[in-house]
């Protein structure tokens, strides 16, 4: 998504720009995790340009009122702000919904700070004032800072004072980046017909991309594959040695473990020349996919099975062996994102069962049984004396 925080300039002097970046750049490296790539434009909000629009018109648009968006702005401060100060807006393309809140409510402690909302590129006021007009500036690579340039300019679009002024903040490394010609009069791309179909791709990706969850958290929800999947995408959240890396395959083991058990319980008798007993899961899971699927079907969801059994093995060995250093988080988010296709592909081999399995409740229907036959025990003996 993307997020323009938006900024009180006249509050921080005539440097104004380069000091509301460096504020955001020390909330930023303050709370991101992981794998974090943004690209990041600056600039005033240049309402002017909507000069032939009527004031209230002009801040529905800007507002979103009838929009779907995220908004944390306060309406009448945020007009009067437009109508008597500049305001600067730092628009962060690629932000996720954990590191805008960590963000907002960081900024919310800065009296400049005016509030933030979701760009929706299919609005026009949104593309004009927030990606036409603002200057792309930054790209933000896992602690990385990018600064941008054009090449065909020169060495003197290097602003070679820059590299300066973000030394002191404590990034992985600073470079520059080449913007070729984007943002400018011969990018083809540059349009708000592109940018309506790129934010409807966006928005088709999300959609698809969360339903296949979705249906996957459907069909774990009355089974402990939940605290198993849970457990996984915790633990990867804090991964930060060896010993992290090998709970996050462990996990992610016991998960498939766990998914065997419900689909292909384990049997005694070989299938089709296989073992399928309790240690056998992915034997297990293998005769499920080959029970349902015949030719190309069957082959791709069984390279699958093999290619995130092999994944789990790769990690295990490293992890095991302590080699920290050639395991990368980008590893490791592979290996969830694998686990959960392949989830959702098995599953959609068949529709959810009719009848509910009494298995995963086990625990708590004995103690349940066992309080109901302790209670008329103690009646009992209470009646006999």
């Amino acid at each position: 998504m993307i997020i323009a925080l938006h900024f009180d300039a006249q509050k921080h002097g005539t440097l104004y720009g380069l000091r509301i970046q460096q504020l955001f750049f020390r909330s930023l490296l303050s709370c991101f995790k992981g794998e974090t790539h943004l690209k990041i434009l600056a600039g005033n909000l240049l309402v002017h340009h909507f000069a032939g629009e009527k004031w209230e018109d002009l801040l529905r648009g800007l507002l979103g009122y009838e929009l779907r968006i995220w908004r944390a702005v306060d309406p009448e401060e945020f007009a009067h702000a437009l109508g008597s100060t500049g305001v600067y807006v730092i628009a962060v393309e690629g932000m996720t919904w954990n590191l805008r809140d960590s963000l907002h409510l960081g900024f919310k402690k800065d009296d400049s700070y005016l509030g933030s909302l979701e760009v929706n590129p299919t609005n026009p006021v949104h593309w004009g004032l927030y990606q036409a007009l603002l200057i792309p500036k930054f790209r933000f690579v896992n602690g990385q800072l990018r600064i941008f340039y054009r090449e065909f300019e020169g060495d003197d679009s290097k602003h070679v004072g820059l590299m300066k002024d973000w030394s002191e903040l404590e990034f992985s490394s600073i470079v520059w980046e080449d913007l070729g010609v984007r943002h400018t009069i011969f990018d083809a791309f540059d349009s708000h017909d592109h940018a309506k179909r790129f934010a409807e791709l966006s928005d088709g990706l999300s959609l698809h991309l969360a339903r296949l969850a979705e249906e996957v958290l459907l069909r774990i929800a009355d089974s402990d594959l939940r605290e198993k999947l849970h457990g996984a995408f915790t633990k990867f959240d804090f991964v930060e040695t060896a010993e992290d890396v090998a709970k996050v395959a462990l996990s992610c083991r016991r998960f498939l473990v766990g998914l065997a058990d419900m689909l292909f319980p384990p049997r005694d008798a070989l299938f089709k020349n296989r073992k399928v007993g309790k240690e056998e899961y992915r034997n297990r899971l293998w005769a499920y996919a080959e029970d349902r699927l015949a030719g190309d079907e069957k082959q791709l969801v069984l390279i699958e099975l093999q290619d995130l059994g092999h994944r789990i093995d790769k990690l295990d060995r490293l992890a095991n062996k302590g080699l920290h250093d050639k395991i990368s988080r980008s590893d490791l988010h592979r290996l969830l994102v694998s686990l959960l296709t392949l989830t959702y592909d098995l599953f959609s081999l068949a529709p959810p069962a009719l009848n509910a399995p009494l298995e995963p409740h086990g625990d708590q229907l004995n103690k349940a049984f066992k309080a109901i036959h302790d209670f008329h025990s103690k009646k009992k003996e209470e009646n006999e004396n």
